[in-house]
């Protein structure tokens, strides 16, 4: 992402596997943010993971976690920021 960059926590919502990907069941982290600014909660997904995070007791749904956007499109714009649970499972 370019210009104004924006870390903010989130709460996470759910867990889940999603369809079948070279053979493989990846979960991806669910997360909700209030945006006090628009009064509306917004909703991101972080990318698909090889193993659930919840299993592995690094994440549980109620925990926060950072995501990255881009204020003037956090719809769009955003990114969960999961490179430090990939790490702790390797």
């Amino acid at each position: 992402m370019r210009g104004v960059k924006a870390v903010i926590t989130a709460r996470v919502s759910n867990i889940y596997s999603i369809t079948t990907f070279s053979g493989r069941h990846p979960f991806v982290v669910q997360c909700q943010w209030y945006d006090a600014k628009s009064g509306k909660v917004l909703t991101f997904r972080s990318e698909a993971l090889g193993f659930n995070p919840e299993l592995s007791g690094h994440l549980k749904v109620g925990s926060k976690i950072e995501v990255l956007l881009d204020p003037s499109n956090p719809y769009r714009r955003n990114y969960v920021i999961v490179d430090p649970l990939k790490k702790m499972s390797a």
